[in-house]
């Protein structure tokens, strides 16, 4: 299987990046989404402990990797309060391209700083609400 060529601009919507991401919509979708296939870590011997850490299943996998592309890095997420966006009423569903960029980087990059922290987004919903929009801002380009 080859791979394909991927083109990343962050200046305008990127169809393949978008189709991409929302090849996986159907799992989010899913009733029964499980995010993670197990917990590691957490072993204590002499004089080291591991943190736990989830097992991401396939597709959460494949989402970070998909969402981890250039195209849809936001480097300036931090100051823009991005978390508070997910508890705003309407805020997501209203979300452009660039927020929608914002808030996935915020998904992403908080895996970084806590482990679990996609397995929350996804079963909080957030990460099936934003690819939902994301759909609806992709079928506005067609």
């Amino acid at each position: 299987m080859g791979l394909k060529k991927r083109t990343t601009t962050a200046k305008g919507p990127n169809l393949g990046a978008i189709d991409e991401l929302l090849a996986l919509l159907p799992f989010f979708e899913a009733q029964e989404c499980k995010p993670v296939e197990s917990w590691a870590g957490g072993e204590t011997r002499p004089g080291v402990f591991t943190w736990p850490y989830p097992n991401y299943v396939d597709e959460v996998g494949r989402f970070v990797d998909v969402a981890s592309q250039e195209f849809w890095n936001d480097y300036d997420y931090v100051d823009k309060k991005v978390k508070d966006w997910f508890e705003k009423p309407g805020f997501v569903e209203r979300a452009e391209l660039t927020e929608i960029k914002s808030m996935l980087t915020f998904i992403i990059r908080g895996e970084k700083f806590c482990d679990g922290h996609i397995e929350g987004m996804i079963e909080a919903g957030h990460v099936l609400r934003l690819l939902q929009r994301l759909a609806v801002v992709r079928a506005a380009t067609s």
